[in-house]
């Protein structure tokens, strides 16, 4: 070997051992010394942003604020942006904040008029917020939204997200994440479209004597650009049925026969854009697979599985009737109010791109849009 050779590797091994010597000195923060977020909520205090994050701290004896139990605690912080919100949280658990392991997210009333799209980019690119964390909002504050007292689990951001997936699992409500939000907020259309949770208080109250709560999904709010609009039930299934996978929800059918109750458990859908003097028509055809889970009002002792096949189809008309009419009616509703609610500037700009990419984002575009929509549903009743 070379004496030029020798010496690189003397160099080499020489800063190897400089930097594992400096890994031992100056280790990284230990997990005793974080306090590690599992769910965080943004209030505005005036001008300025309040987090309140629920954590888990390293030691149970640790003392927090309210909210506490044996190991976890809402702790406050608050500041002219989430960088000072968040220094203030550490100063007062004299630990460094954690949001890597954060699954939740909850904007509450106070930002549904402000723009808070930067703020939760910088949580996400500074602060290691999970891009897939759930997003929502929720009436009152999401200070006072976690500090209520679950009558499931020990905390209420895991509570709160349990009652979020089985929702989104029967459809009620869609999935949003932060990146869904960001990216929503973020485009052309400038919308982004997050799960409504409310806190329920039971009969039932807790060991401590606190009431106790459930946490209900049914209603959606849209966000644009510093501005809201709160979804009913009935709007927040027709964006379902245009924009995400549905594969549950459903319908209630009145006919003079009775009543049916009509499960959704399967969902195609197609779409087309057109523009020919000077109108844009949206068509969007869906197909819908379900089946009746419940009867009443019926004369006699029928059973479903005994429902005439005419009338299972008469069942069918009427339910895609009613699907149809709350995807033009939420279309309408939303236009009324200045929000572009399936995100439709940015399907045009993508499919007629050569006779919409002049049509003004910030103009009267909306007015321009025709929706049309097509529902077939096949009802099986066995």
């Amino acid at each position: 070997m070379s004496k030029s050779r020798k010496k690189a590797v003397f160099v080499a091994i020489i800063i190897a051992i400089v930097f594992f010597v400096y890994l031992g000195i100056v280790p990284e923060t230990s997990l005793a010394e974080r306090a590690m977020v599992i769910g965080l909520g943004i209030d505005f205090e005036g001008e300025n942003i309040k987090l309140s994050a629920q954590i888990v701290y390293p030691q149970s004896t640790r003392q927090g604020e309210s909210g506490q139990t044996d190991s976890f605690a809402v702790v406050v912080g608050e500041g002219e942006n989430v960088t000072t919100a968040l220094e203030k949280i550490s100063q007062k658990t004299g630990l460094k904040v954690s949001l890597s392991q954060c699954n939740l997210l909850i904007l509450g009333e106070s930002t549904f008029n402000k723009d808070i799209e930067d703020e939760i980019i910088c949580l996400a690119q500074s602060y290691s917020l999970p891009s897939l964390a759930a997003i929502a909002a929720c009436e009152n504050s999401a200070e006072e939204l976690f500090n209520t007292t679950p009558v499931l689990s020990k905390t209420s951001s895991l509570q709160i997200q349990q009652a979020l997936n089985v929702s989104i699992e029967d459809s009620d409500i869609m999935m949003a994440s932060v990146r869904d939000f960001v990216r929503g907020i973020t485009s052309k259309s400038a919308v982004a479209t997050v799960a409504f949770v409310k806190a329920v208080k039971t009969d039932s109250g807790s060991a401590s004597g606190d009431d106790t709560y459930v946490y209900e999904y049914e209603e959606s709010v849209i966000f644009s650009k510093g501005r809201s609009f709160i979804l009913d039930s009935d709007g927040t299934e027709a964006v379902n049925y245009v924009k995400y996978s549905l594969k549950k929800g459903g319908v209630n059918v009145h006919l003079p026969s009775g009543s049916f109750a009509v499960k959704f458990n399967d969902k195609k859908s197609k779409e087309k854009v057109l523009i020919e003097n000077g109108v844009a028509t949206y068509n969007v055809d869906v197909e819908i697979k379900a089946y009746i889970s419940e009867v009443s009002g019926v004369d006699g002792n029928l059973m479903i599985s005994e429902i005439p096949e005419e009338e299972v189809e008469k069942i069918a008309d009427e339910a895609a009737k009613i699907a149809k009419q709350r995807i033009i009616d939420t279309f309408e509703k939303c236009k009324n109010n200045g929000f572009d609610v399936y995100g439709l500037y940015d399907k045009f700009y993508s499919l007629a791109y050569s006779k919409w990419k002049d049509v003004p984002i910030n103009g009267d575009y909306l007015n321009k849009i025709k929706v049309n929509a097509s529902v077939k549903i096949n009802v099986r009743n066995k």
